[in-house]
């Protein structure tokens, strides 16, 4: 856990390590959470392929050093794909997934697109909530 404080490092890099474990490991738990809860459903495999898909983000950040990339793609599928589809599915919002994806916005893309992007957010998040109901 040092590289993380290690100054030496870059800062974006070293902020797409915490994006990339705290992504990974969140995906992991809920994917063992839904299963040991609902078995082996619809709910918990769609849990499972957005693991897989923050694990692939997470490699090609590390491995590849395509940090930019990986960061977008991996917010992308937080932001618009998995935590709308999970209000929708369990009939609920819930406003901490929104506002980690606002600070992942904020922290890794571009002030003029990360404005745009959080727009769509919101509003991606908003249909999803007021679908659920």
């Amino acid at each position: 856990m040092n590289f993380l404080f290690d100054t030496s490092i870059d800062v974006s890099r070293r902020q797409f390590y915490v994006l990339a474990m705290g992504s990974c490991i969140g995906n992991l738990a809920g994917f063992i959470g839904n299963a040991l809860i609902f078995g082996w459903n619809g709910t918990t495999i769609f849990c499972g392929i957005c693991m897989l898909l923050m694990a692939a983000g997470s490699f090609i950040g590390i491995k590849k050093g395509q940090i930019r990339y990986a960061s977008y793609l991996m917010i992308a599928v937080l932001s618009l794909v998995e935590f709308p589809t999970l209000y929708y599915i369990y009939q609920t919002g819930t406003i901490v997934y929104m506002v980690l994806a606002m600070v992942a916005i904020a922290i890794f893309i571009p002030t003029g697109n990360a404005i745009r992007f959080a727009g769509i957010v919101i509003v991606a998040d908003v249909a999803a909530v007021i679908l659920a109901i």
